[in-house]
């Protein structure tokens, strides 16, 4: 079995359970994982309690991805026993063993994949992997982590998706080509997968672009939804030619780079036009950035990234497992099916920066919603909320089945019968 140690108010921080909950479980499927948290703030915290809203929100988020609840508390030297803490373990594991019929056996669906090398630290601080398993989960895109090394085939996956700032191993590289030349999308940022797969990218790496700051402007499919304006990306970018590939934007370059000019700051730097260096390349399924989209999004967390990722992303995939989300971006959407059902988690909890900490202590209401399942092949005889059967509206149409969410605060769990 595995633990995942994740103590969210400590150093891990509120990025790290979702990094970890999507690669585990595919290092080798079926294993037991165990989902540690703790009672305490922090390692050595004798007098902490956290909340039951906020423990809740660490163990059904593990619960949704496979994951065994843990809660760890510490023993004093003198073997007092503080009844408040168990009171507390008590409250949160009787609202969660509610949904055991509903966790047991329970498989995660996915359709898109991250992927990374191997298991290592890095994996745990990369920002640009934190920072895409953020995006996609606000877009509600079914995704794994998977490593270049593990045994689980990557044949059910639509799209590959590899961020910036990733090691490219050998293995991995192959990997990736075997997932094309099966005619699998490709969606990769920056500089390396130029250098190392320009060939299926159809691109010919040159090096940094020199445009500091980098913008950028969004064409065609790309451009849905975003500002008809020149863009920042809040990052850098790299400079690549194309061979095979088509141009579908560019990069803009600033009047003036910024810089440090003797006794005074050049910073000031709006953008002048567009370049001929591209910005996105399109060569059939594959889909190259040339700006290190993660990283610009985990450092200003600006939508207009995040919303170039979803066009690039339904680009790619035409029939995605959830489409046409109508749900705020907060909330946590995991797939999962047993036997004859298929299982959504819905879980609505938004950590809250309060000086140097970060908690969660109120559980966000959500008002009535919706999603598109995709269901080909089969036919859904009803739908119900768990635990208590409660019916839940549906309506199918095609290869997909739209779902109404209904007015639920913390967590709700759907599920639809076959």
């Amino acid at each position: 079995f595995f633990d995942c140690e994740c103590l969210p108010t400590a150093g891990w921080g509120y990025e790290f359970l979702p990094t970890m909950a999507h690669a585990i479980r595919n290092i080798k499927p079926g294993t037991q994982i165990l989902n540690m948290t703790g009672r305490f703030y922090d390692w050595g915290d004798f007098g902490g309690l956290r909340p039951a809203e906020s423990l809740k929100f660490d163990l059904l988020y593990g619960l949704a991805h496979g994951m065994r609840p843990n809660i760890g508390g510490h023993l004093h030297p003198r073997g007092d026993r503080d009844e408040a803490v168990f009171d507390r373990i008590a409250e949160v594991y009787d609202d969660l063993r509610r949904y055991d019929r509903w966790y047991d056996g329970a498989v995660n669906l996915a359709d898109t994949a991250v992927v990374y090398p191997a298991d290592d630290r890095e994996l745990r601080k990369n920002p640009a992997v934190k920072s895409c398993v953020r995006m996609l989960e606000e877009l509600k895109v079914q995704f794994d982590i998977v490593f270049a090394d593990c045994e689980k085939p990557w044949t059910q996956y639509q799209l590959l998706i590899l961020p910036e700032n990733v090691r490219l191993t050998e293995t991995l590289i192959r990997r990736i080509r075997e997932h094309i030349r099966r005619g699998g999308a490709f969606f990769t940022c920056g500089g390396e997968a130029a250098r190392q797969l320009g060939d299926e990218l159809g691109i010919r790496c040159v090096g940094d672009s020199g445009l500091d700051p980098v913008y950028f402007k969004a064409r065609g499919p790309f451009a849905a939804g975003l500002p008809d304006m020149f863009l920042s990306l809040y990052a850098p970018a790299a400079h690549a030619e194309t061979t095979t590939a088509q141009a579908a934007s560019y990069l803009v370059k600033p009047y003036f780079n910024r810089a440090w000019a003797v006794d005074h700051a050049i910073y000031y730097t709006p953008p002048e036009a567009e370049t001929t260096m591209p910005f996105l390349t399109v060569n059939d399924q594959c889909l190259w950035c040339a700006g290190d989209l993660f990283t610009g999004y985990y450092t200003k967390g600006a939508t207009h990234l995040r919303d170039l990722v979803r066009n690039a992303i339904f680009t790619l995939c035409r029939e995605p497992l959830i489409r046409s989300v109508k749900l705020p971006a907060f909330v946590r959407l995991a797939v999962t099916e047993q036997p004859g059902r298929m299982i959504f988690h819905l879980i609505a909890y938004t950590p809250e920066r309060r000086g140097n900490a970060t908690v969660v202590e109120d559980p966000a209401t959500v008002a009535e919603g919706s999603f598109e399942v995709r269901t080909t092949g089969k036919r859904v005889a009803r739908a119900h909320l768990a635990p208590d059967l409660v019916p839940a509206e549906f309506s199918a149409d095609g290869n997909y089945t739209s779902v109404k969410t209904p007015l639920f605060t913390g967590y709700a769990v759907i599920v639809l019968e076959f």
